[in-house]
């Protein structure tokens, strides 16, 4: 099992957008690609054989909005139920990985998203397995 984490808020797949014919990745969406790339290999995620199959746990954490930092509130992690989707966050986190193994690898993807505990800092973890 290999775990890693990037630090600050996540950033979903962005859709490529089209100049002169050309399809363009906005410049946020490949520095985070390219975060998380820098993270999984400081982690030691090793480059899987094309034939494994693999299991990644990915956990978004957003930064807690003020209309949830009133004192009723819980101090734990609010679930996060609004945009982005989550399939665009593990979009993201995947292509970044895409130099460890290629996304049809995986067999079980699971991604959960939240606001963050009161004295929590954004960030994303992930978890990669074999199946």
């Amino acid at each position: 099992m290999w775990q890693f984490q990037v630090t600050g808020e996540p950033v979903p797949k962005a859709r490529a957008r089209v100049y002169r014919g050309r399809a363009v990745t906005p410049a946020r969406t490949k520095n985070y690609e390219r975060s998380v790339a820098v993270e999984a290999l400081a982690a030691g995620v090793p480059r899987f054989d094309k034939q494994e199959p693999l299991c990644v746990h990915i956990c978004a954490v957003w930064s807690r909005p003020q209309r949830l930092q009133r004192l009723k509130e819980p101090d734990d992690r609010i679930p996060k139920a609004t945009r982005p989707d989550g399939d665009n966050v593990a979009k993201a986190v995947l292509d970044g990985l895409q130099r460890h193994f290629d996304d049809g690898q995986v067999v079980r993807l699971t991604v959960e998203k939240f606001y963050a505990s009161r004295h929590e800092e954004p960030s994303i973890s992930c978890t990669i397995e074999l199946a």
